[in-house]
């Protein structure tokens, strides 16, 4: 319905609010994985360096079997 009284009255419409909402939530998805990415590789990183005998969970391993 604006779409027609715009066109009637010579004036221009902006991008229809589905579109918005559709490129707002692909972008929140986006961001969502990359930080997601992130954290997963912290955590692989984390292990591996444990896995290794370094890093500061390694460390208080150390301790515990110390003790």
């Amino acid at each position: 319905m604006q779409t027609v009284l715009a066109e009637s009255l010579g004036m221009e419409r902006d991008t229809p609010k589905e579109e918005t909402e559709i490129a707002e939530l692909e972008a929140q998805r986006i961001e969502k994985q990359k930080a997601l990415d992130a954290e997963s590789g912290s955590a692989l990183k984390s292990g591996l360096v444990n896995i290794f005998g370094k890093g500061k969970y390694a460390e208080i391993e150390r301790e515990n079997s110390r003790l």
